[in-house]
């Protein structure tokens, strides 16, 4: 009865001890090391599958900055493994079958070895030689002046630059540890431009500069105005090494000689209405005239202080109406029709004197010039003296040099054609009773305007 059961249980027990021997020593079906079947297999040859499949298998793959892909085969560099398989445990007969039901999937740390030159020399084959222009990293700076904005720190550029030796410390970490990618930017393995957008000293000559652009001048030229601000004046403004701070001198004049020219009236051609209703074109010194020196020294000092004021810019000479454009005269001056031999005192736009005068002798080349002139000055009892006269006048009204008007006593009839043989010396000669009604209504600067 008990025969065949005991046979069967004999026969199991063979197997297993048959099995376990053939075990002993051997690593059971199903079991893994670093992803590899060393089913049945001794230490020996899992150490021989370990290393040669690492040397066949193994792959660097590098990403650089732009997202392309080298890569670096183990074989290319001599990498080769050293595996201490003494750490793992064999199977046991005793427990062989137990453990066949859940074999063991492990990971096992090798030395790990490779030709530091190979490696250098692929490396600089396939990532530091053959490729695009590579953009240099720069440093952040202080920008030019941005209208609108100011002084502005602009940001760095870190380019696409390979640190060489950061890549090849990177790259052999990688190989060290058997690491399958390698991404260079992660790995801080591009050149890094050293000034940042957020340096203190960046930000700080940003700010004293901007602190330089606060002035403005609005500039009053009657009905209309012109305001000079830093989108002008920014360039002229110069820091030295010790931050002392200075205005650049030429380009400054070069702004206010332009203002110069397109405001001046001064020796413009301008119309003008005569008392007899005729438009003559008149031109002279007479009129507003920008000094560029001047304003030089005073817009200096408010670009520098950082002040913001409206006013007019240093003249020369003026004129008493900028409202009208060139015909900045007004409704107030001396007229001489040169023509008619009379002098006219128009104010307020009203004719309050009318006088017949006798002007330069053109036989002797004396005429009187036509033009716009303003008064020079005005005195009394004065002693005009030329090459080959003295004469005394009680009033002397000077316009253009040393022609003015004035008294002439010694003259008996004004008008006419007396100019044309018997004129002056150039003045304009008055009766004593004109020239005394005259001479308190003026004034310096008044325009005097002489014409055909």
């Amino acid at each position: 009865m008990f025969g065949p059961a005991l046979l069967f249980l004999g026969m199991l027990v063979f197997f297993y001890g048959a099995i376990a021997f053939y075990l002993e020593g051997r690593f059971l079906p199903g079991s893994e090391i670093n992803g590899y079947d060393v089913s049945l297999m001794n230490r020996t040859e899992a150490e021989t599958l370990l290393r040669d499949g690492l040397i066949r298998d193994y792959v660097l793959r590098i990403f650089d900055i732009h997202g392309e892909e080298s890569e670096i085969r183990g074989e290319e560099i001599g990498l080769s493994a050293e595996f201490s398989l003494e750490e793992l445990p064999l199977e046991k007969r005793e427990d062989w079958l137990l453990r066949l039901l859940s074999p063991e999937k492990q990971e096992l740390s090798s030395r790990i070895s490779y030709s530091e030159e190979a490696l250098q020399t692929l490396l600089t084959e396939r990532l530091l030689t053959g490729k695009n222009p590579e953009t240099a990293p720069r440093n952040a700076f202080v920008t030019g002046f941005v209208p609108g904005s100011g002084y502005l720190v602009a940001a760095e550029q870190d380019g696409d630059t390979i640190d060489r030796e950061q890549l090849f410390r990177a790259a052999g970490e990688a190989v060290s540890a058997l690491r399958s990618e390698l991404v260079l930017d992660q790995e801080g393995c591009y050149q890094r431009a050293e000034l940042r957008q957020d340096d203190p000293a960046l930000k700080a000559e940003a700010e004293a500069r901007n602190h330089l652009l606060t002035a403005e001048i609005s500039y009053d030229f009657g009905e209309r105005q012109l305001v000079l601000n830093e989108d002008t004046y920014s360039s002229w403004m110069q820091v030295g090494e010790d931050g002392t701070v200075s205005i650049d001198r030429e380009p400054l004049l070069a702004y206010l000689r332009a203002l110069k020219a397109n405001t001046d009236t001064a020796g413009s051609v301008r119309s003008f209405r005569t008392v007899e209703g005729s438009l003559v074109n008149v031109k002279g010194p007479y009129g507003y005239s920008l000094s560029v020196e001047k304003e030089a020294e005073q817009l200096t000092e408010e670009l520098l202080a950082g002040v913001n004021v409206s006013r007019e810019p240093v003249y020369l000479t003026r004129g008493v109406d900028r409202n009208n454009g060139s015909d900045d005269y007004g409704s107030s001056y001396v007229e001489v029709d040169l023509t008619k031999q009379k002098v006219y005192l128009v104010q307020d736009g009203t004719v309050s004197l009318s006088t017949d005068c006798v002007t330069g002798n053109v036989s002797r080349g004396h005429a009187t010039p036509p033009g716009i002139f303003p008064l020079t000055y005005k005195t009394t009892n004065a002693i005009l003296r030329g090459p080959d006269y003295e004469s005394h006048v009680n009033y002397w009204m000077p316009f253009n040099g040393g022609i003015g008007l004035h008294d002439a006593t010694w003259r008996g009839r004004f008008g006419g054609e007396i100019y044309r043989y018997s004129g002056s010396h150039g003045c304009v000669n008055l009766p004593l009773s004109a020239a005394k009604t005259l001479y308190p209504q003026l004034s310096k600067g008044q325009p005097v305007i002489c014409h055909y």
